[in-house]
């Protein structure tokens, strides 16, 4: 509920962390981007101004090449959670930043070896994303 998504927001906004790093979209469907993604960046930013954001889409599912395009959601929350970004950014909201998902596994379709079953990260697959985040993150810890 967006009710919990804003308490949880709200907790987070009393530390002090040097960024936050947004991964939420695995757990959510659709309708819980739309909802919560917005108004829960904004309780972020409310309650940090100074702390830079970053938004991170899904990864891309090995799977996806052989299912029907949109057939497990996975771009459609993207595009959500980007719709989002993109009015944050447009209403003058700063310090904001987007990672995509399609290369946060690497070059998925040469090696499937991002994830156990075509959506859970292996070892090899968090350390790559782990890679693409850290490229973002680490100029914004200052």
């Amino acid at each position: 509920h967006l009710l919990a998504a804003m308490h949880v927001a709200g907790v987070l906004g009393e530390l002090d962390p040097a960024v936050f790093v947004l991964d939420s979209l695995p757990n959510m469907n659709q309708e819980q981007v739309i909802e919560r993604a917005e108004p829960f960046i904004k309780s972020l930013r409310d309650a940090r101004p100074r702390t830079p954001i970053v938004c991170v889409e899904s990864i891309t599912n090995q799977s996806e090449p052989f299912q029907k395009p949109g057939a497990n959601g996975r771009s459609t929350k993207n595009l959500r959670l980007r719709e989002a970004y993109t009015r944050l950014l447009k209403a003058g909201v700063k310090g904001l930043h987007y990672i995509k998902g399609e290369k946060l596994l690497g070059d998925a379709e040469r090696d499937n070896l991002g994830t156990v079953d075509g959506v859970h990260p292996t070892d090899l697959g968090f350390s790559r994303m782990a890679n693409v985040i850290g490229r973002v993150v680490k100029p914004l810890m200052g």
